[in-house]
């Protein structure tokens, strides 16, 4: 969800988008930057349809 807005983003371009935003917000809060990340897991429901959107959001 948006944290501005409260809304559920629509497609996997803007829920990656938010996804990571809320992982920024986190690692900024704590003197970090998503540099900082050596490994990252993620889980995904349907994931066929979104894969390549999810993985240029990523990379971004």
């Amino acid at each position: 969800m948006d944290a501005s807005t409260m809304t559920p983003a629509n497609g996997m371009d803007a829920q990656a988008r938010i996804a990571f935003d809320g992982v920024r917000t986190v690692l900024e809060a704590a003197g970090a930057s998503l540099a900082d990340i050596v490994e990252l897991t993620t889980f995904h429901a349907g994931l066929r349809d979104g894969m390549e959107e999810f993985v240029r959001v990523k990379d971004e």
